[in-house]
């Protein structure tokens, strides 16, 4: 997972955003490592240079799901609930945002393992109509036996 901290040199909130961080990482349990950009910075990435100030991006999407204005060095405001705005990212929104793409990863490790689960039942379909018909008779047959001798116990 890639974590990014994008800022403005001058930015009242960063180690707000920087703190929330760190305890994002601590509530998820997780060892993560970030790369600080200062977005005016002549060796900063050009991906970095649209976003405002502060900015957590978490395998490159924005925890508060907003893309680059690309305005340039602005101050950004997070809303918390409906009415209040906050100068940096939550730590619950940072760790959504780690939730997020820990299930689209694990998703996407585990999505041959869900494929896989077909391929008896695909394998069955093709069996001839007189081997399934014979063998379900049989399990059926088996099952009565069972039944039997359970109830004449």
């Amino acid at each position: 997972m890639t974590v990014e901290l994008i800022y403005d040199r001058d930015c009242p909130n960063v180690r707000a955003a920087r703190a929330n961080l760190i305890k994002a990482i601590a509530a998820s349990s997780r060892e993560v490592r970030w790369t600080e950009w200062d977005s005016s910075a002549a060796d900063s990435p050009p991906h970095v240079k649209g976003y405002g100030s502060p900015t957590v991006l978490v395998d490159g999407k924005d925890v508060a799901e907003n893309s680059a204005s690309g305005a340039g060095a602005s101050c950004r405001l997070y809303r918390r609930g409906g009415v209040r705005f906050d100068g940096a990212p939550s730590v619950e929104q940072i760790v959504a945002a780690f939730a997020s793409q820990r299930g689209a990863s694990i998703a996407a490790q585990d999505g041959w393992k869900t494929s896989l689960s077909a391929v008896p039942g695909i394998a069955f379909a093709f069996l001839p109509q007189d081997c399934l018909s014979g063998r379900l008779a049989s399990l059926s047959g088996t099952a009565e036996r069972s039944r039997a001798r359970i109830s004449a116990r």
